[in-house]
């Protein structure tokens, strides 16, 4: 080895560390800034399967838009598993909000409407020749204090819990507070 490779290793290792340190750096901007300027949604959060519930420190959840039957909304088309699927949701009374449509591209923004992106997980044919579709959203898992699984399982039974998403104008979801009864108990922070 040289004296004129050491300051060539040393450069390439710094620009890597560099790279690293943007990529990262980027990731948290980018999930701050949703948690930040996404428009706020409450959503449902609906009973999943209790042995799969923790693994590890996070919660698996289930909204009550994770389940749709086409046949009670506006659909531009069939949807396949693995399509990914724009749906409207629209605030009802109660102060959720409630799927009305579904489109396989990305719809213009509208100041009544609401548009999460997902992906088709699986499709299933209901008895009236409409299609049921299980869609995720990225946000099915949230992370919380260790210990704290068995409690939210005894919430989520009891279907007392929900969340508020924020959903930015491409569509992309994060879960900013997860509440019980209405009232935050756990809340994302910017930073």
């Amino acid at each position: 080895m040289t004296d004129k490779s050491v300051p060539k290793i040393a450069v390439r290792l710094m620009a890597i560390a560099l790279i690293q340190t943007f990529v990262l750096s980027w990731m948290v901007w980018d999930r701050a800034i949703l948690l930040r300027e996404g428009r706020e949604v409450r959503l449902a959060v609906v009973p999943v399967d209790p042995r799969d519930l923790l693994r590890g420190d996070y919660v698996i959840l289930s909204f009550n838009i994770s389940r749709i039957d086409t046949l009670q909304i506006d659909v531009d088309r069939r949807f396949s598993r693995g399509n990914p699927i724009y749906v409207g949701l629209a605030k009802s009374e109660n102060g959720q909000w409630d799927v009305i449509s579904a489109t396989h591209q990305r719809p213009q923004v509208n100041s009544d409407i609401v548009f999460i992106k997902g992906k088709v997980t699986s499709v299933s044919k209901s008895q009236n020749a409409s299609q049921l579709l299980t869609i995720k959203y990225g946000m099915e898992k949230y992370f919380i204090p260790e210990g704290d699984g068995p409690r939210l399982e005894k919430l989520r039974s009891e279907k007392i819990l929900s969340i508020v998403a924020a959903i930015s104008d491409s569509g992309e979801a994060g879960i900013k507070a997860l509440l019980v009864r209405g009232e935050p108990v756990y809340e994302e922070t910017i930073f």
